[in-house]
C-alpha cells in the first residue's frame, strides 16, 4: 500500500523499514495439494517495485512493542506526531534510529510451525 501511495501523496516512514514483499502468489490445485508459485510482481504506477529489502525509513524510531498500538506514549506514535507538527524527526528518535542503522541487518521473521502445513 505504501509503495502505491508513493507516487500520488507525500507518503513517511517512522520507525524501521518496512519489510519488503513486492510479489503474490496464486493458488494452483495439483495433486490433491496446494500450490502456491510466485506468480507476479507489484509495483506502483510510476513502475516502482523491487523492494525485497524493504523501504527505507524516513524518521527512525525504535519499535517498542510493550505499549499498546496507537498508545500515545510508544516512541513511534511521538516521532510521527512530531514529524508531523514540525517536519523534522524528534532528536531521541534520531539518536535511537542512530543504533537501529549501526545494528546487524535483522532477521526475517520466521514463519510459524501449522500442525496442518501438509495440507497446503
Amino acid at each position: 500500500v505504501t509503495n502505491s501511495m508513493s507516487p500520488w501523496v507525500d507518503v513517511t516512514i517512522v520507525g524501521d523499514n518496512t519489510f519488503g514483499k513486492p510479489v503474490g502468489q496464486v493458488g494452483i490445485d495439483f495433486c490433491e495439494k496446494r500450490l502456491r508459485p510466485t506468480s507476479f510482481e507489484t509495483v506502483n504506477s510510476l513502475g516502482e517495485g523491487q523492494y525485497f529489502d524493504g523501504l527505507p525509513v524516513d524518521c527512525p524510531a525504535l519499535d517498542d512493542l510493550t505499549f499498546p498500538t496507537g498508545d500515545d506514549n510508544d516512541p513511534n506514535v511521538q516521532a510521527a506526531l512530531t514529524y508531523f507538527e514540525t517536519g523534522a524527526c524528534p532528536a531521541a528518535a534520531l539518536a535511537k534510529g542512530a543504533r537501529l542503522s549501526t545494528s546487524p541487518s535483522r532477521a526475517a521473521p520466521q514463519p510459524a510451525h501449522r500442525e496442518d502445513a501438509d495440507a497446503y
